[in-house]
């Protein structure tokens, strides 16, 4: 049957079927006029734009000469380059997107240099509601941040000279206290010095963003301030690598926590320091874990070579079976514990001598379903392909727990999402 026999309705669930993926709906708005007509709504929602200045360029023209098409535009992601052809353009997309949601131009400070009124320009679009953007101490960057409304999501990737602690930036935190959702920053910034001041300044409950849910820092605070600050955060994730970074007796309210531990952190300091955050976690749900890529040695080698090879100066798999051991003793910790994920930075390809050392794990896995009877998943997503590994259903009322089963997921996998969803379901 052709599409253009199909009822209409068919067309339309088909169509939002696609909705999140741009190069389907890309290819159905060929197929018909019927299904162009419903796809445009969709393919213009977001503008993901990674391929250089002549696709950008045609895109921003496509968007400039039609103002319905523009008004269709709530996500704006320019991950390029930009000539000087595409900054003249760019404001006045910009001002023609006005239910723009979210932003992210790597190069929006050259659009700024290039092009002041767009200071004004962002300032009309009442409804953004997210940005990304690459701060600096640079005057455009700083103009920038000053002229930004309350956000619900701020993504921050610091520039290499960029300052310890920028005012502009902070003062944006401050005025979106009542609306920030998720809160990501990237680059060793001195987020202390700012959470501290409630110390010296009377108002300090301007220093709590209550509604914070996902909060996501390379260089954490001090355990008290992170706590004070964001009190409601159920999605944590830190780069606890630092030598300054230390958790004292206060609890952390979270039910997902994201821990990436690179090739500075010594493998033993690793086994040292992951009890000691996992006990301050009350209700965590879901741990989820990055190492460095060389997680996985090949089963080939011979035994003198994997021997010397496991004297890691970074954290592998076994340290993290083996610090979840020494937690699982304790009785009352990770009592909510559901499900744990570990990925490799860089994943191993799906040959035989890697998947014959994963398959070494199951032991392991299986000892962390006994230790923790609420677990129901336990994900590695060290090769390309991620196992998964489930708990069995018992088999009757007051019987032994059935141990679990391991199968792969799909390439490509969003891993936190999808445990997400079995959460949810």
């Amino acid at each position: 049957m052709s599409a253009q026999k199909l009822p209409y309705d068919c067309l339309e669930h088909i169509t939002h079927y696609a909705s999140n993926s741009q190069p389907t709906l890309a290819a159905l708005s060929i197929v018909s006029r019927d299904l162009n007509h419903l796809v445009v709504h969709y393919l213009y929602r977001r503008v993901c734009l990674k391929d250089g200045d002549q696709r950008c360029g045609s895109s921003l023209s496509s968007v400039l000469n039609n103002d319905t098409l523009a008004r269709r535009v709530e996500s704006l992601d320019l991950d390029s380059s930009l000539s000087a052809s595409v900054l003249g353009p760019l404001a006045s997309a910009l001002s023609a997107m006005r239910n723009l949601r979210h932003i992210y131009v790597r190069d929006l400070n050259a659009v700024v240099r290039h092009d002041v009124t767009v200071l004004s320009v962002i300032q009309t679009l009442t409804n953004l509601r997210s940005i990304r953007i690459l701060a600096s101490s640079s005057s455009a960057s700083r103009r920038l941040l000053d002229r930004l409304p309350a956000m619900q999501s701020i993504t921050v990737d610091l520039a290499g000279n960029s300052a310890r602690r920028i005012p502009e930036l902070e003062q944006l935190l401050l005025r979106s206290r009542e609306t920030l959702t998720s809160l990501a920053i990237s680059g060793d910034y001195d987020l202390s010095g700012f959470l501290n001041q409630e110390s010296v300044d009377d108002a300090s409950h301007r220093y709590v963003w209550k509604h914070v849910k996902q909060l996501s820092l390379h260089a954490p605070p001090r355990s008290p301030a992170l706590i004070r600050a964001f009190p409601n955060a159920t999605w944590l994730s830190i780069d606890p690598g630092l030598t300054d970074f230390d958790f004292d007796d206060k609890a952390i309210v979270t039910q997902r926590l994201g821990l990436s531990w690179w090739r500075e952190m010594r493998d033993d300091d690793f086994r040292y320091r992951l009890p000691r955050v996992l006990r301050r976690c009350i209700h965590l749900r879901h741990l989820d874990i990055t190492l460095h890529q060389e997680v996985l040695v090949p089963a080939v080698r011979p035994p003198a070579i994997r021997w010397r090879h496991n004297i890691h100066n970074s954290p592998q798999l076994n340290s993290v079976f083996m610090a979840l051991n020494d937690v699982k003793w304790d009785g009352k910790t990770l009592q909510d514990l559901r499900y744990v994920s570990v990925s490799a930075v860089k994943r191993k390809p799906d040959d035989y001598a890697f998947s014959v050392e994963l398959n070494g794990s199951d032991v392991e896995v299986g000892s962390l379903f006994a230790a923790f009877p609420r677990l129901r998943a336990v994900v590695l997503a060290l090769m390309e392909t991620p196992s998964l590994w489930r708990r069995r259903a018992r088999t009757s009322a007051g019987a032994s727990d059935a141990g679990c089963s391991r199968e792969l997921l799909t390439r490509g996998v969003d891993v936190a999402q999808f445990l997400r969803d079995m959460d949810d379901a």
